[in-house]
């Protein structure tokens, strides 16, 4: 008993031609978000205890677009809302980020991107 019949080998290997197009271009338009997803390009950067206006190191060598608070820390005794904002009128550049804090953190973990 054959595995295969002779005239289906042509459509299965049209099938698999298909298939292998197919799963180039689905790689390559996940290489082509991964390459322009400037938010994985960037440094996780810890301050501890902030206050009002402070500046962060983040060694990025460029201007960050922009940046997301991961971890945040209350400091001891404190039990309001706490947010952190770029500070207006601030220059953003290579090195530093100048941000402002709505509250007192003990500790604060940005992804600076």
């Amino acid at each position: 008993m054959a595995l295969f019949r002779l005239e289906n080998i042509g459509r299965l290997d049209a099938t698999l031609e298909r298939m292998q197009r197919a799963s180039g271009k689905v790689i390559q338009s996940i290489s082509a978000f991964l390459e322009n997803a400037e938010f994985l390009n960037g440094k996780l950067v810890t301050v501890k205890d902030v206050a009002n206006t402070f500046e962060v190191s983040h060694k990025l060598g460029r201007i960050p677009k922009g940046f997301i608070v991961v971890y945040m820390e209350r400091a001891a005794g404190k039990a309001s809302d706490i947010n952190v904002f770029y500070r207006t009128g601030e220059a953003k550049t290579t090195t530093n980020l100048a941000l402002y804090i709505s509250g007192d953190a003990g500790a604060l973990s940005l992804w600076i991107f």
